[in-house]
């Protein structure tokens, strides 16, 4: 059984190394500060604080793969969409023909006016980023 520590320096990790890659060249982005607990609440992205916060169940501290990174354990999930939020807000400006199309085929997945067109752009934008397709990269996040 993984621990919450071991789980939380992935989680700082794997942010730190997306980070870099996604936002490093824009002069006026700053990291989010990354939070890890066990409050089973919703994980979340709060634009006007700059904060990711990344929950989920004690009881998942015992997947096979919670300490994979190279998978896709729940935190990862969950940090990579909140991640998409971040970019959104912070690189997004309009919504893409692409962005339109995903969100007009899978609106009804992803609930709440957070997972608008211009979310979705985000996914768009970002699917190659780990080799996969939009429709692929949807479906892991």
């Amino acid at each position: 059984m993984a621990n919450l520590t071991q789980v939380n320096k992935l989680v700082q990790k794997t942010y730190a190394e997306i980070w870099k890659d996604w936002f490093s060249g824009l002069p006026d982005c700053t990291p989010a500060t990354v939070t890890v607990d066990l409050n089973c609440t919703d994980s979340g992205y709060r634009h006007s604080r700059n904060l990711i916060i990344i929950s989920f169940a004690e009881g998942n501290l015992n997947n096979y793969d919670i300490l994979d990174s190279n998978q896709w354990p729940v935190w990862k999930v969950d940090l990579i969409h909140e991640m998409l939020h971040e970019y959104e807000k912070k690189v997004m400006t309009e919504p893409t023909d692409a962005g339109r199309d995903l969100y007009s085929k899978h609106r009804r997945q992803l609930g709440g006016p957070d997972h608008n067109e211009l979310f979705y752009t985000a996914i768009c934008d970002r699917a190659p980023y780990f080799k996969m397709t939009q429709e692929e990269f949807f479906h892991h996040i």
